[in-house]
């Protein structure tokens, strides 16, 4: 149902719906005007300083995922276990491929052609819709590959 057929059912008129516009406008600039003296109140952060803090964020997270990957045995898991689903994990090695190659060819080969212009969005318009379809593939073979694993993982420490 479209907001002009509520208003209609709500029995509003132009002028609810201007007194409407009125109001949502003035909640905006007040929330603007807030924003704008927290701003002014606020210390410059030194740029060095947020690139330090942006370096030390991805190096944690990136130790995070090796310790994750290295104490769970993934690679061992993924190389060598025959609980995996090979199929389906094999159709998410795939998506994954097509994504990184869809990945590189938009961002660094055309970008690389065409440095005065980055308008990938309409050089590429398809380039979104099929990344996301790849990485939904990705995902469901993945989640379907690695399924008896985490089936046994939840049985083995839940029951």
């Amino acid at each position: 149902m479209s907001s002009q057929q509520l208003h209609q059912r709500a029995g509003r008129s132009e002028k609810g719906k201007e007194l409407d516009k009125l109001i949502e406008q003035f909640y905006n600039s007040s929330s603007t005007q807030e924003q704008q003296e927290k701003d002014k109140n606020k210390k410059p952060i030194n740029p060095k300083l947020k690139w330090i803090k942006k370096k030390l964020e991805a190096l944690f997270w990136l130790s995070l995922g090796v310790a994750l990957a290295y104490y769970t045995d993934l690679l061992d898991v993924i190389l060598h276990s025959d609980k995996v689903d090979r199929f389906y994990f094999n159709i998410g090695l795939v998506g994954l491929f097509v994504f990184f190659v869809l990945y590189i060819n938009v961002a660094y080969i055309y970008g690389a052609r065409n440095k005065s212009s980055l308008d990938w969005e309409k050089e590429f318009p398809n380039s979104i819709r099929v990344a996301t379809a790849s990485l939904i593939i990705t995902t469901i073979g993945f989640i379907c590959g690695f399924w008896p694993i985490w089936v046994d993982i939840v049985v083995k420490f839940h029951f």
